[in-house]
């Protein structure tokens, strides 16, 4: 809670000071790096960037970030972190002291990772239950907008299943015009698609459609045998895209793709390569969203 209520004080000084018209900031500068949404931030006085990252439940901080900047902090309680390939013990990260443009707030219960290569810290859903968050992949750039400003009811096109926290998203796609998969919704996801490998072994996807083998990693392993595929098309919202690439980790290392939550299920995680070509509004917090093709330029 006190997390959530951290976000809509910097929503208020956000839309205040970025103001264009009521209710919302103008566009906000990020970049698109391997996939990922990178904004600016600052950490304990420290330049860093931050991942906007919709399939992580909570905020989270690189470890390697904290240890090589000394970043003043506190330690909170222990937990167990999971992430697609596996889990690890840790323990939650408060105190930290945080300037998102221009705002400085301090930041309690963030989570750690390892690495973080292209950014050190990642925004998750408490970010974007706050506010509805509009981001256009093809000019990169984002903005931030009241709910009380944007109501999307009656105006999305795509409906998004939420758990009883409002700490997961799903969302519908249609595979090959025959079978419905419900799937993560996820901007920190760099990727196409990632499914549970059970599934695929059902439709015999694996025998039809796969390319190639890889390796993948997440937050908490790395080095895991994937198999990808490439499906020829996948209805999302009511766009049709075509030649949609599909990872499918090795037997015993997507369980983690199932979530512990009883009141939502999916079977598999959609990303980038599903959303680049889109302006997407996002209404998290309602479970709504528009997609809606953008070009390099557009305004």
């Amino acid at each position: 809670m006190e997390e959530n209520m951290r976000f809509i004080l910097l929503l208020i000084w956000c839309i205040s000071s970025n103001v264009v018209y009521a209710g919302a900031t103008a566009w906000l500068p990020m970049e698109v790096q391997y996939g990922h949404v990178i904004v600016d931030i600052k950490v304990g006085g420290v330049e860093a960037k931050a991942m906007l990252d919709t399939g992580a439940e909570s905020n989270a901080i690189s470890k390697a970030f904290l240890n090589a900047h000394n970043i003043e902090h506190r330690k909170g309680r222990e937990f167990i972190l999971e992430g697609v390939y596996g889990k690890s013990r840790e323990r939650l990260i408060n105190k930290l002291k945080i300037d998102f443009q221009g705002s400085e707030f301090t930041m309690d219960g963030t989570m750690p990772f390892r690495g973080g290569g292209n950014f050190s810290m990642i925004l998750g859903m408490p970010f974007f239950n706050s506010f509805v968050v509009q981001i256009d992949y093809p000019n990169e750039k984002y903005r931030l907008i009241t709910h009380n400003s944007m109501k999307l009811n009656g105006s999305e096109n795509l409906k998004l299943n939420r758990n009883r926290r409002k700490s997961r998203l799903t969302a519908p796609v249609l595979v090959n015009s025959t079978h419905k998969v419900d799937l993560l919704f996820d901007t920190g996801n760099s990727g196409g698609i990632l499914l549970y490998r059970p599934l695929a072994e059902s439709k015999g996807w694996l025998e039809k459609y796969a390319i190639t083998k890889t390796k993948s990693s997440g937050i908490v392993t790395s080095g895991v045998d994937t198999d990808i595929l490439v499906f020829p098309t996948v209805e999302f919202g009511p766009f049709t895209l075509d030649d949609v690439m599909a990872s499918v980790p090795s037997k015993g290392n997507s369980k983690n793709l199932r979530p512990s939550d009883q009141d939502i299920r999916y079977k598999g995680i959609l990303g980038y390569d599903m959303l680049k070509h889109f302006l997407v509004t996002l209404d998290a917090h309602n479970g709504l969203a528009h997609l809606m093709p953008s070009a390099v330029g557009e305004e």
